[in-house]
């Protein structure tokens, strides 16, 4: 097995917020959820932005000429955001290290879902080849999202003859 191609990028909070995570099910307006009528789902415009920002992101970062994978692929996912004004010094400190975990919203699997949809047929054929890696979430004074991803070529080996 040969040595994995790395592509890393991050996006800058400060400059475009805290990102809005994926929900799982799809969102119809109140009209239609009254109606027994064929329903229209649709995806929530801040989704959508956040979306375009993260695939613009990846495009920069990625090599050029870079074709979406059909190999496996690890994708690590890490979301810093704001250390919120009104704790004490004492804590604002803590959270500076960028150790103190945030458990509010957007939930870490939201986020992660935002990232494959995002990419995906972008930097791999389905989100399905995504086979492992971590998704996590932190207090920091530079709130940003990091996406690192690997691609690991398999090489499938021919039947001797």
């Amino acid at each position: 097995m040969s040595e994995p191609l790395l592509i890393e990028f991050e996006v800058d909070l400060l400059a475009e917020g805290v990102p809005r995570g994926k929900r799982g099910r799809p969102l119809m307006p109140a009209w239609q959820r009254r109606v027994a009528t064929k329903h229209h789902s649709y995806t929530p415009p801040v989704v959508r932005v956040w979306k375009g920002i993260i695939q613009r992101e990846f495009r920069r970062s990625a090599p050029h000429g870079f074709e979406p994978t059909n190999q496996a692929v690890w994708l690590g996912v890490t979301l810093y955001v704001p250390i919120p004004t009104s704790w004490p010094q004492w804590r604002r400190r803590e959270a500076a290290s960028e150790r103190v975990p945030f458990t509010g919203v957007p939930d870490r699997d939201n986020v992660l879902k935002l990232v494959q949809d995002a990419l995906n047929k972008r930097a791999w054929v389905d989100d399905r080849q995504v086979y492992d890696g971590p998704t996590r979430k932190f207090y920091s004074p530079r709130p940003r999202l990091e996406v690192k991803m690997e691609v690991h070529v398999v090489q499938s080996r021919r039947a001797v003859t």
